[in-house]
């Protein structure tokens, strides 16, 4: 990936647009820029003559709305805009915040546009190589770290945020919860599941679909939770069950990987997200611990038998489930927030 100026200010142009329309409302627009390139690719695979390349790192992953860039630059513009008391709070990167009618909320995320546009740079070309893969996944290692340092700059409760007195780190805080409707693990285990085995299903069936079947499903339907619908997010999951079946070459892998990150997701959201006072996104520090995991098997696992890989991913899947389960004892007969008060989630 070179460097190039121009993508630099059209970067910084998509971290404005994610913060004048919200972090997460961009995302939907990736997932489905996603489904749209993806069409668009098959029109021109079935047409010689079209000659047309696909759109994916131009669209999705492309300077307007790439996650790394637009969510992003959302991300910090409410941590910022929350920090100057004009957002109620920096966990909401649902709300436009073009309705605070401030351009300096917006050049912050255009500044963090351009932020997330050199991360992904840096990462992608100087990270090491692993049996052909790639070691640090950009986009993804870029929106961690952006968040990260969004809530270094803006955030009061530091980087893993500050439960309230009494209260265990992986219990959700009285203001706000992720997912209080897909944070027990029974729920999660069963989410993970339901949507693992269908996404890894597809992209074993054809590869060709790659990143974009699973950001185009995952992310389009958070239109609904924009809306205030309870609905499930999985972008870690569908995400995840592909890194499984791409890096490690059989569906199996895609399942548990996907199970897998539905788990650390949860955990992620308690390290990060209960008791912080800007968002940290839980599906990207799944996937970022997701891809490491895959790229460091990959040696030895790629071409080991379906027995063999079977037996990995069941162990896989029950520590992870394991984890959750141990974290969420710490909250056994602690009192449930009241969902009505609970602020917008992230993604």
């Amino acid at each position: 990936m070179g460097f190039e100026w121009m993508y630099l200010l059209a970067a910084i142009g998509g971290g404005m647009f994610g913060a004048a329309i919200g972090g997460v409302p961009a995302f939907v627009l990736a997932g489905v820029a996603a489904a749209g390139s993806y069409g668009y690719s098959v029109i021109a695979g079935t047409n010689p003559d079209l000659h047309l390349a696909s759109l994916s790192a131009l669209g999705p992953f492309g300077p307007l709305l790439s996650p790394n860039i637009a969510f992003a630059g959302g991300v910090a513009a409410a941590a910022y805009a929350a920090r100057r008391g004009l957002h109620p709070s920096g966990n909401d990167t649902v709300t436009p915040l073009i309705s605070l009618n401030r351009p300096d909320v917006l050049a912050v995320g255009g500044l963090f546009g351009g932020y997330g546009y050199l991360l992904q740079w840096a990462f992608t070309n100087f990270s090491p190589v692993i049996a052909g893969n790639i070691v640090v996944t950009p986009i993804v290692t870029a929106i961690v770290v952006s968040n990260m340092t969004a809530r270094l700059v803006f955030g009061r409760a530091g980087l893993t945020g500050r439960p309230e007195a009494g209260m265990s780190r992986w219990a959700p805080s009285s203001t706000h919860q992720w997912l209080p409707w897909q944070e027990r693990p029974a729920q999660v285990l069963t989410v993970g599941f339901a949507l693992a085995l269908p996404t890894a299903y597809l992209v074993a069936q054809i590869p060709a679909f790659g990143f974009d079947l699973g950001l185009a499903i995952s992310a389009t339907w958070l239109l609904f939770l924009c809306l205030g619908f309870k609905t499930p997010v999985a972008h870690h999951i569908t995400l995840g069950a592909t890194i499984g079946v791409l890096v490690l070459g059989k569906v199996g892998w895609g399942i548990a990987f996907g199970v897998a990150g539905a788990c650390i997701g949860e955990l992620a959201a308690c390290l990060f997200q209960y008791h912080g006072d800007t968002a940290i996104d839980p599906p990207s520090v799944a996937l970022l611990v997701l891809w490491l995991v895959a790229v460091s098997m990959a040696p030895v696992l790629r071409d080991a038998s379906t027995t063999v890989a079977g037996v990995v991913g069941v162990l896989l899947v029950a520590v992870t489930f394991g984890l959750l389960l141990l974290a969420k004892r710490a909250t056994i007969g602690l009192p449930i927030a009241d969902e009505s008060g609970i602020e917008p989630a992230s993604a």
